[in-house]
């Protein structure tokens, strides 16, 4: 998991079967299947994985939106083009405008089309020795930590949402919203790594 083979997506599963963590194909991407606060997610995670890591979750309903608005690719017939979708913990902030492109010109490889709440997506080729990571060009524009999931994780997210979903439970608390939902509300948590302590010593947020 992100670098961390001492600790797979699969322990993570079996260590919190309240959630009901789905684990997608990318390393550190899940989809719960139970309703619970975005905060209480968060911190259950923090608590079991055995360093420190920046936890994002977002309800399952922004992300099914979120796949009504794909990302254009620029130019269809170029190989190394790969949609993202980079989120943060909460609403990108207004400015600066998109497009952003990163670098500038005809070598760019992130363009950042569109941002949809805590959301920016857009466009992500090979250009160059370098390569240039879209979280690199949304933290450094936005000024907030983010994590990216290629599009085609974001769309296996989707599919796995569609298939959790049970019947109706009046009174289920939705997760990341002010009013509570007919049904029960999914989460999909991406996990991106990072240095300090173990989440175990200490809570999560």
């Amino acid at each position: 998991m992100g670098g961390h083979r001492t600790f797979r997506p699969t322990e993570l599963v079996a260590a919190l079967p309240d959630l009901a963590l789905r684990s997608i194909g990318a390393a550190g991407t899940f989809v719960a299947g139970t309703a619970r606060p975005e905060s209480k997610v968060r911190a259950s995670i923090r608590a079991t994985l055995p360093f420190d890591a920046s936890v994002t979750v977002v309800p399952g309903a922004a992300v099914a939106r979120l796949l009504e608005r794909p990302p254009s690719l620029v130019d269809p017939h170029d190989p190394t083009e790969r949609r993202f979708a980079t989120v943060s913990d909460k609403p990108l902030p207004g400015t600066p405008r998109v497009p952003i492109i990163a670098p500038s010109g005809d070598a760019w490889q992130v363009r950042i089309q569109a941002v949809h709440g805590p959301f920016a997506v857009g466009v992500s080729r090979r250009f160059g020795p370098r390569v240039l990571y879209p979280s690199e060009v949304v933290e450094k524009a936005f000024g907030v930590p983010a994590t990216t999931r290629w599009w085609e994780t974001m769309e296996a997210i989707g599919r796995c949402l569609k298939d959790v979903e049970g019947p109706s439970e009046p009174g289920s608390p939705a997760v990341l919203t002010a009013r509570r939902s007919s049904q029960r509300t999914r989460v999909a948590a991406a996990l991106r790594p990072g240095a300090g302590r173990a989440a175990g010593r200490r809570s999560g947020r």
